[in-house]
């Protein structure tokens, strides 16, 4: 457990004494009053104002709210890039006035908001590596978790039909399937699989023999896109992977036809 560096260097938070005359684009309800969002094209700002202090916010689009607990907000904003599309901060509206956290994140833009002990947990999947990451603010701070694999609750791993209506993305990420994806895949291998699943297309269902699902890398769908597949039959294990510029390749050794997922994932169709 550590303070989030992020971007602390170029943090992007400006405190204002007087807002900038912007149309409205969105008015946010905290329990200790009300925020005013703006945002500036030209500048590429983004501007909560609580009619008295304004928080300026580097943003290529206006930042949008993602959560309300209380007396503060979670806004995502945007890079406009690909490499990195989103950071997140926290911003509070207390008897002092208008505050606001460092930016953090992962650059994914996959936010969850869960509760915790802790207060709100901002869960976010890492990019470029397997795991999850979970940020909490602690006296204002921003403190970051390392909270990597969870369990999806699946008993028996090898029973295909337990997988019905998980993701790619999920199954390549549970906990419980690890050992026996490492035990066909190596660890790069794997993690570029997880990688290129976390947008999904579909759920694990019924396909031939096996229960199948495929996903795509954010921001690269046309890119980079991978598959699992789970036999019915003896609950062996498939992947598959599909890169642009490199072609597909299927990971564990199939004992009937592949699922027409991985068929049309290995011909670069998504």
């Amino acid at each position: 457990m550590r303070a989030s560096a992020g971007v602390r260097a170029a943090l992007a938070v400006l405190l204002c004494a007087s807002p900038v005359t912007l149309a409205a684009q969105e008015q946010v309800a905290l329990t200790t009053g009300q925020l005013t969002i703006t945002h500036d094209d030209m500048a590429l700002r983004s501007y909560v104002s609580d009619g008295r202090q304004q928080i300026v916010l580097e943003s290529r689009w206006p930042a949008s709210v993602v959560h309300v607990h209380g007396n503060s907000a979670l806004f995502e904003t945007y890079s406009g890039g690909t490499a990195c599309p989103a950071q997140y901060q926290w911003i509070m509206l207390d008897s002092t006035g208008l505050h606001a956290t460092e930016s953090f994140g992962t650059c994914s833009d996959l936010a969850e908001v869960q509760m915790t002990d802790q207060g709100p947990m901002v869960v976010l999947p890492r990019m470029g590596r397997s795991g999850t990451a979970g940020f909490v603010v602690r006296n204002g701070q921003i403190v970051e978790h390392e909270l990597g694999l969870a369990s999806a609750g699946v008993g028996n791993t090898s029973n295909a039909a337990a997988w019905s209506g998980r993701t790619a993305y999920d199954v390549l990420h549970a906990a419980e399937m690890e050992p026996s994806l490492l035990s066909f895949l190596p660890w790069d291998v794997l993690d570029l699989a997880r990688n290129s699943s976390v947008v999904s297309s579909d759920t694990m269902s019924r396909d031939g023999d096996w229960f199948a699902a495929v996903g795509c890398m954010p921001h690269n769908c046309n890119g980079a896109m991978a598959g699992v597949a789970i036999s019915t039959r003896d609950g062996r294990i498939l992947v598959a992977q599909w890169q642009r510029g490199r072609g597909g390749q299927v990971h564990g050794t199939p004992d009937s036809a592949l699922p027409a997922k991985f068929r049309n994932l290995l011909s670069g169709q998504f």
